[in-house]
């Protein structure tokens, strides 16, 4: 049995007056104690996003610094997997990469077309060009805090449709047209359903439950007026003021709440590669206010 990795408390400075902390002096590894986890799953909790530098994790190790964090998530498309670690989700901003490339260029959230959407989801850096852009991120339950009352009361009750198939059509802002999902995958993969506010299954708190990426629609209103909201909302979401705006370094791995936090990649040039290995812990179905309103029930 290998002797379990001892560590000092890390030292955290914080990326945004809201949220997120980058940790310091900390490297992460399999054989590290469960106090090194609770930290991350801690931190994960109060701050949304933890920023590593200088991590060495070739994939197997990864994929086993996931499981230590929670269940691991495989990748619901085949084509995405790496070849040797099914856990490891392969990722960039180009087209001809393997895996997922161009998977990041619009606001999105991982998974959210599947019926139970990544929790936590890891990103480590495998390759950056010489100018290696940067990935924003944007805090939904501040997105959320901001709208103005009238809006708030407007959407309480309110589903969305998240459909993978939206980025393929290439109208979704940031995407390029690409080949749909096949008709097995289509079959396995429909439109899922969530709640526009989401509330968090420990504290309550709200947040907005919707982007660019995936989202097509909102339903219970007239399609017009669902087109108008929907248009409110996406801004709402990605309003300056809630985006942190993180620049690549080799050897960072970023964790955050993926039912809090929507992020995108940014290319700093034309050209230039960016090829990213994310893991996840496997999420739950969201649950809205709708979920958890208790009615008035008359027994005779």
């Amino acid at each position: 049995m290998s002797a379990v990795r001892q560590q000092p408390p890390p030292v955290t400075a914080a990326l945004h007056e809201a949220f997120g902390v980058e940790v310091v002096g900390l490297s992460v590894s399999p054989e590290d104690g469960d106090a090194v986890f609770d930290t991350l799953r801690g931190l994960v909790a109060t701050h949304g996003l933890v920023v590593l530098r200088d991590q060495t994790l070739p994939p197997a190790a990864q994929a086993a610094v996931t499981r230590r964090l929670g269940r691991p998530e495989i990748h619901a498309l085949d084509h995405a997997r790496h070849a040797e670690q099914p856990e490891i989700v392969v990722e960039g901003n180009a087209a001809a990469l393997p895996g997922l490339g161009d998977a990041g260029l619009a606001w999105h959230a991982d998974l959210t077309w599947r019926a139970a959407p990544t929790r936590l989801s890891l990103l480590r850096v495998e390759h950056l060009s010489a100018a290696p852009g940067e990935i924003l991120f944007a805090h939904q339950g501040l997105a959320y805090d901001r709208l103005d009352a009238w809006l708030r009361w407007r959407i309480e009750y309110l589903d969305a449709e998240h459909d993978h198939d939206r980025r393929c059509r290439g109208d979704a802002p940031g995407w390029r047209a690409r080949p749909a999902l096949a008709a097995s995958e289509r079959a396995a993969h429909p439109p899922a359903v969530h709640p526009v506010v989401r509330l968090d299954p420990v504290s309550a708190s709200r947040s907005l439950f919707v982007n660019e990426g995936t989202t097509t629609r909102l339903l219970g209103v007239p399609a017009d007026e669902g087109e108008h909201l929907l248009a409110r909302l996406l801004a709402a979401a990605t309003d300056p003021a809630v985006v942190y705006r993180h620049s690549w370094r080799p050897g960072d791995l970023l964790l955050w709440d993926n039912a809090l936090l929507i992020h995108r990649v940014v290319a700093s040039a034309p050209g230039e590669v960016i090829q990213l290995h994310r893991s996840a812990v496997a999420g739950e179905r969201p649950v809205g206010p709708l979920s958890v309103a208790q009615p008035w029930v008359s027994a005779g």
